[in-house]
């Protein structure tokens, strides 16, 4: 009788534990929105950056914070001083703010293998 009991409190006291998992850091975020956009002003003294959304219909203006990751098309990690106007980019933001910028319009000169 005491055998079966302690199993069934184990097993009960196991699915609670996965029942209050903490949080993973994605799932406290919140929602990531994905972008696809030209640049439009760039300033790298204030990190933020102005880029028009839908083809001319919204302009929105980005925070990008401090451990923002800016790669180029293949995926090499760059310095936010390669954006100019008129760039195509990828941007992912949470809450207003930029967490990853993937520049689109340069394919970068390496050769293909």
């Amino acid at each position: 009788m005491l055998r079966p009991m302690l199993g069934f409190l184990t097993f009960l006291a196991v699915l609670v534990m996965l029942a209050n998992s903490p949080l993973t850091a994605q799932d406290k975020g919140g929602k990531k929105n994905h972008h696809e956009a030209i640049i439009v002003k760039v300033d790298k003294g204030g990190h933020s950056i102005e880029v028009d959304i839908k083809g001319g219909k919204k302009k929105q203006h980005f925070k990008l914070v401090e451990s923002v990751i800016i790669k180029d098309a293949q995926g090499h990690v760059i310095k936010i001083d390669v954006f100019k106007k008129g760039d195509q980019v990828k941007i992912v933001e949470q809450e207003g703010k930029v967490h990853e910028l993937h520049h689109k319009t340069h394919k970068g000169t390496g050769k293909p293998k």
